[in-house]
């Protein structure tokens, strides 16, 4: 499902910048649901079991060890999926955004993009956040951003880049142009998305 989102005053006399890069701040702060989760099911799990004799003898402790594993893998190794995924994507990578245009720097290669050559922005994100909702599962808050240029070149903003939310960065440093919030369970920059719907839900 796609949402396009109108930024306005293109014209602005003075527009500021923002450098994006991923930090340790930035990444435990992306990680704090899963550290949450991780010992509120670890816990949970030793508080239920510690006295019903599962921790007796090596196969108990297996048994509680296989559960405790099983509950992580369903509601928080997801988590991790994405933070791998989007780590790798932006590692060592660095955009400085404003002024009508992207500059990324990779490797002391600096190249600059101008907000006219942008084709499409769209915005990956989990149900919850799209609806702006409660969040659930320890992924709810990862999310991406995909710039097509017109040349064919794509750039991915991930949210390790910028925690607390891309869409800020659009509406405050992109204004003048619109961009797709896409709704998807399973948001990672490895998947090519397809939006042939794009057209039928264009406003």
């Amino acid at each position: 499902m796609l949402n396009v989102i109108h930024n306005n005053n293109w014209y602005m006399k003075k527009q500021s910048c923002i450098i994006l890069k991923i930090t340790n701040f930035k990444q435990f702060r992306s990680i704090f649901t899963f550290l949450v989760f991780f010992f509120v099911f670890t816990g949970s799990y030793y508080y239920i079991f510690k006295d019903v004799n599962l921790f007796d003898g090596p196969k108990g402790s297996f048994t509680v060890m296989l559960l405790i594993f099983s509950m992580l893998s369903i509601f928080t190794l997801p988590a991790l999926f994405f933070h791998i995924d989007y780590l790798k994507r932006n590692k060592h990578e660095e955009y400085e955004i404003g002024n009508k245009r992207i500059i990324k720097r990779k490797q002391s290669v600096e190249t600059v993009y101008h907000f006219e050559e942008i084709e499409d922005i769209y915005l990956y994100l989990t149900p919850p956040k799209y609806r702006d909702d409660f969040r659930l599962w320890a992924w709810d808050d990862y999310h991406f951003a995909k710039i097509v240029m017109k040349s064919g070149e794509v750039l991915y903003l991930t949210s390790l880049l910028y925690p607390a939310g891309l869409e800020k960065i659009f509406k405050q440093y992109m204004k003048g142009l619109s961009y797709w919030e896409v709704k998807c369970w399973f948001p990672t920059t490895l998947r090519n998305y397809s939006h042939n719907e794009k057209e039928e839900d264009e406003l």
